[in-house]
């Protein structure tokens, strides 16, 4: 099987699970909005959804390797990196940051920081889950870039394209209706973890077809 084909399989594996498992937890995060009252409920909540979409975005990595012991690694990897990102980050913006006073463009920075320092904590679980740092450090890398790519992407997507436009607050107009932004908040995060899961599936196929090549020279 071909290196291509290989790098192609991550991709698009890495999309739908990462993209799935946002999907759902952004329905889920909308659904229940205005039944989350204070900031601990919604950050259990918030990082329990996030654990889950790492781990369903981890295992779909892993069986993109052909690898049931690699699906397993990664799916508790992709949980623990993801989750835990979502936790850490959550306390400390709650600390330090009033979105009250922000403008557009400030908000719009902190959320960008804030889904790469996610990023590349989920990227980097998935590469200690394969037993080198190498590895670790080039997911971290990708999934910073991809997590941080995703919400600048998501709002260019909601900006040109026609039919996402058609998305209760796709145009930027508040939505207070329960499922309304149960809707929107699920196709935030379908493009943004669609954009994550590629960026991290196309680095966990290049480490795998690195690893694979130091092992056939040293054969």
């Amino acid at each position: 099987m071909t290196t291509a084909h290989n790098l192609w399989r991550s991709v698009w594996r890495g999309a739908l699970g990462f993209g799935l498992g946002l999907a759902l937890a952004g329905l889920t995060l909308g659904a229940l909005h205005r039944s989350i009252h204070d900031f601990d409920t919604g950050l259990m909540l918030g990082t329990l959804l996030y654990a889950f979409a790492g781990a369903l975005g981890g295992a779909a990595l892993g069986l993109a390797q052909q690898s049931e012991d690699q699906a397993h690694r990664c799916m508790l990897a992709g949980a623990i990196g993801c989750g835990l990102g979502m936790f850490i980050v959550s306390i400390i913006i709650s600390a330090y940051v009033d979105y009250n006073i922000l403008g557009e463009f400030a908000w719009a920075i902190v959320n960008t920081i804030r889904l790469s320092v996610i990023g590349a904590l989920t990227g980097a679980s998935l590469g200690i889950a394969q037993k080198r740092w190498k590895p670790a450090l080039w997911l971290s890398s990708a999934g910073a870039l991809g997590f941080g790519l995703s919400y600048w992407a998501s709002h260019l997507l909601f900006v040109v394209a026609p039919i996402i436009q058609l998305i209760p607050g796709a145009r930027g107009e508040v939505v207070h209706d329960s499922i309304e932004r149960a809707i929107f908040w699920c196709a935030w995060g379908a493009v943004g973890g669609i954009i994550s899961g590629a960026c991290l599936g196309m680095a966990h196929a290049l480490c795998g077809a690195r690893r694979r090549f130091q092992f056939h020279s040293a054969i």
